[in-house]
């Protein structure tokens, strides 16, 4: 049977249409795939991303908790007669922040001419120590996600985390049992002081990491 020229012209462009299409479709569905990973990815980056937010404010909460008990234990080791016994003038108390007069309980014992004795009694009532959250960060990395996000950006999540990972249950339950273990006032000062100085350092890098646009 003999092929009509315009036919097989039509046939021609039909073929080669078909073949686009299926290009074109397979190109979108590329791209969509491609943009729904990107969007997934995204989405779990920025929830690594709140996770570290809300450490941060959490370690200001730990820091200046820190910082007020210092300075309570400065204050007591100032006036310091004995282990729990201090001597003081009651201006002195009068001048204090309210919030530090109200984590230490003082039980008078004398009263010289405005030199009073009283035995006092710190309470511990609030968060000196805190484990650090990592679960989004810990599920992102078994996403396979990482694999298709910036390098230099995963490096600088990865670095962070790091440093975060010094601050586990087993430093938080250390902590706690050398604060409970300290002998006298002076100790515990030694002991909150070097807390405080390693929760400043990482609240330094987390204000940093969270200061750079860049993330």
């Amino acid at each position: 049977m003999k092929i009509n020229k315009k036919d097989l012209i039509n046939h021609t462009i039909a073929f080669f249409g078909t073949i686009i299409s299926i290009i074109v479709a397979l190109q979108l569905d590329d791209w969509r795939e491609k943009s729904e990973l990107k969007e997934r990815v995204e989405i779990s980056l920025r929830s690594v991303d709140k996770e570290i937010l809300r450490n941060q404010e959490m370690l200001q909460r730990v820091t200046s908790a820190n910082q007020m008990y210092i300075d309570i234990l400065e204050f007591i080791n100032d006036h310091k007669v004995k282990e729990r016994v201090i001597l003081y003038e009651q201006n002195e108390i009068d001048n204090l922040d309210s919030e530090l007069k109200q984590k230490f309980k003082l039980n008078r014992l004398s009263n010289n001419n405005g030199k009073i004795t009283a035995k006092v009694e710190i309470r511990f009532d609030v968060i000196l120590s805190y484990r650090l959250q990592r679960s989004n960060w810990e599920a992102l990395k078994y996403t396979g996600y990482l694999n298709f996000t910036n390098q230099e950006r995963i490096a600088r999540y990865v670095n962070l985390y790091w440093l975060l990972d010094e601050f586990k249950g087993e430093y938080v339950k250390d902590f706690g049992e050398k604060l409970s273990a300290a002998n006298s006032s002076e100790e515990m000062l030694m002991i909150l002081k070097e807390n405080l100085d390693r929760y400043q350092i990482i609240l330094s890098y987390v204000n940093e990491f969270l200061a750079d646009k860049s993330v």
